[in-house]
């Protein structure tokens, strides 16, 4: 890096308490390092734990999930798939439930200012899917969209 070099030489001709002139390729090499560090998004080094969970399944007829709080308190939500959705995979299947599910919680996430929210589901690949990234094309807004107070959706 141009900077480390300018306080090498900086260090060697005036000492540790000489004053230094950085480069103009050096500012501009720490600007473009600010501007990479606030692009990033921040993650904190353990997870926080989690207000409320949300354990979602699908099953061939229809999806159900259910909303556990602190408090103990569960709440339940469930539908029937519509005609065309019968003959969808069942990958697909557990992630519109999961968008589903979404939709009915938001409401009484929002009012509880629930800010972590653990997401479980028994479908390894839809799991894989959304923490790759692959199935959030629709999903990620979602639930963006759904839980905007939600610091942290850990699935």
């Amino acid at each position: 890096m141009i900077i480390d070099s300018a306080k090498t030489r900086a260090v060697k001709t005036q000492g540790w308490t000489g004053m230094m002139v950085s480069p103009l390729e050096a500012l501009k090499e720490l600007y473009w390092w600010i501007k990479k560090i606030a692009e990033n998004k921040k993650q904190q080094i353990q997870d926080p734990i989690p207000q409320a969970t949300v354990v979602i399944d699908a099953s061939p007829q229809g999806w159900g999930a259910t909303l556990e709080l602190d408090s103990g308190e569960v709440l339940v939500a469930h539908g029937a798939w519509l005609s065309y959705q019968i003959h969808w995979t069942n990958n697909r299947k557990e992630l519109q439930a999961i968008h589903l599910a979404t939709i009915a919680f938001a409401r009484v996430c929002k009012e509880l200012q629930i800010t972590n929210l653990l997401i479980w589901s028994d479908n390894s690949a839809t799991v894989f899917d959304l923490k790759k990234l692959r199935a959030t094309d629709t999903l990620a807004p979602s639930l963006n969209e759904k839980f905007p107070s939600c610091a942290n959706i850990q699935i």
